[in-house]
């Protein structure tokens, strides 16, 4: 079992004392630790060099630490490296320091000044995020469930929760499920609850947003990008096995299982519209609930310097659309083959190929992200539909049959 550790303000008054002339005996009684402790710590401070190290000159030890766990220190550099390489362990590690350090620290003082170690390299500065810039999102871990009242089988549903991080704001919403439908619901839902849309929203690399995780340039689901065109926002995602790139979403779901889950667990839902209306009203009343220390809310500070930074929102929700691609042919129109009907492009762009989007309502193309042409969808007999300014000037009339709009 590895020694006791004891705190550099412990490790101060040992040599404090020790100048002031109180023995190991007194400095034991007067700091309420072991006389081994005492003797361990002052022998690692003044006792003899291991063979083939320069004796340090009798000043205090640099950073507060003895010699010789400095020089242990150094060596970890070393370990932490080599612990990353397959089938390396620690015990074989501290076998090799050993052999270079015969009078060396046993493996169990090894691994505890190992662990401190890291623990002093695992600090985390806190970052001040810049009013409407970023919306971090996640789906907690932890499920929420309604009875279903025909049947009575217990639904469980997943949580989306996304944060403002400026502000703390927080938005919380059940769902079935992590598919296109439901997720596409929570942004909506989300967007409309902050009353405007961030410059950025940031998600984990679930499988509805990201088709390819990536630390450099991850590849995003057709829907994103045609969620970050309606709302004129991008989505951004997190590097793969990174959580502390969305911290406060993550710090964010934990304040959701405490103020939201916890209150709810006694409390019977009978449909996925009930539980939200619950949801909400424990959502509503953490925002409103003032920061410790202080005499402001989440709610507050949002509305006082995040509102006014959001970008407006579109006059409708996002719908996805039906996504093909398609090549532009010679007669400068794109075939959809679900109606079987031509739409036309501007005639320069003949033999490119393009994204074609649609819905109920309209037809869009693109080429590289450039919309460069938008119909109405038609049900017309007439299975081709041409503008005129997509036309070549030498053209007098579209070829038949046809309709011009």
């Amino acid at each position: 079992m590895a020694a006791r550790t004891i705190s550099m303000e412990q490790y101060n008054m040992i040599l404090r004392l020790q100048e002031l002339g109180f023995s190991i005996k007194g400095i034991a009684r007067q700091l309420g630790l072991a006389r081994n402790t005492i003797r361990r710590y002052l022998s690692d401070q003044g006792g003899d060099s291991p063979p083939g190290v320069t004796a340090a000159p009798a000043s205090p030890p640099r950073n507060g630490l003895p010699l010789r766990v400095q020089q242990l220190h150094e060596h970890f550099s070393y370990t932490e490296r080599e612990l990353k390489k397959t089938g390396v362990t620690r015990q074989m590690l501290w076998l090799e320091y050993k052999e270079c350090n015969p009078d060396g620290f046993q493996y169990s003082h090894y691994c505890c000044h190992f662990q401190q170690y890291l623990r002093t390299k695992d600090v985390v500065m806190h970052l001040e995020h810049k009013p409407g810039d970023e919306t971090m999102i996640d789906f907690a871990g932890k499920k929420l469930s309604y009875v279903d009242l025909p049947s009575g089988e217990v639904i469980e549903c997943r949580a989306f929760v996304s944060v403002m991080p400026h502000s703390g704001l927080i938005y919380v919403r059940a769902v079935h499920s992590q598919k296109t439908a439901d997720f596409v619901s929570c942004i909506n839902g989300m967007c409309q609850y902050y009353g405007g849309v961030s410059r950025t929203i940031l998600c984990d690399n679930l499988k509805t947003a990201v088709v390819s995780p990536s630390k450099y340039e991850p590849v995003f689901t057709e829907v994103c990008y045609q969620l970050s065109e309606h709302y004129n926002t991008c989505f951004t995602a997190t590097r793969p096995y990174k959580p502390r790139d969305k911290a406060m979403v993550e710090r964010s779901v934990n304040i959701v299982y405490s103020h939201v889950y916890a209150p709810l667990r006694n409390e019977t839902f009978h449909s996925l519209k009930e539980l939200n209306l619950g949801i909400r009203t424990y959502v509503d009343a953490l925002n409103l609930r003032p920061y410790k220390g202080s005499g402001y809310c989440r709610r507050d500070l949002f509305n006082a310097e995040e509102a006014s930074t959001l970008q407006l929102l579109p006059s409708r929700l996002f719908a996805p659309k039906n996504c093909v691609q398609a090549t532009v042919q010679r007669n400068y129109h794109v075939l959809l083959g679900e109606d079987k009907h031509y739409y036309s492009v501007p005639f320069t762009y003949t033999g490119k190929k393009v994204k074609v989007l649609y819905d109920n309502e309209s037809v869009e193309i693109y080429l590289s992200g450039e919309r460069i042409a938008c119909h109405q969808r038609q049900r017309s007999l007439s299975r081709y539909h041409t503008q005129p300014d997509h036309m070549p000037k030498s053209s007098l009339k579209p070829f038949p049959p046809s309709i011009i709009v």
